[in-house]
């Protein structure tokens, strides 16, 4: 199921006067952690951890699902996407153009 919120002027944290970007979208999602949670694909985009968050050479990080963690992503209209779960995970993704999912060693 996906769910689309679209609201002008919300905070995705931090502090600051300026405006704030808007929700695309919150969906389920589900991230690989094999190898660590680096980066993630939403559609034809390539987003890139702020903060990676390393595995084991091939295995999830420490407290993360293995191969694969269940959660949801807000995906905002200037390039970020946050994925959070019940487990209390929180990783800020960035969309980058011309990037490509790599895989582990």
């Amino acid at each position: 199921m996906l769910v689309v919120v679209v609201v002008a002027g919300c905070s995705i944290g931090g502090s600051g006067g300026g405006r704030a970007a808007a929700i695309v979208t919150t969906t389920p999602y589900v991230v690989s952690t094999h190898c660590g949670v680096n980066q993630i694909k939403v559609g034809a985009d390539i987003y890139v951890a702020k903060e990676p968050v390393p595995g084991g050479t091939i295995s999830a990080p420490s407290g993360w699902d293995e191969p694969m963690q269940r959660g949801v992503l807000t995906v905002y209209a200037n390039g970020t996407a946050v994925f959070t779960d019940d487990h209390g995970h929180h990783v800020t993704f960035v969309k980058r153009a011309h990037a490509k999912i790599l895989g582990c060693a």
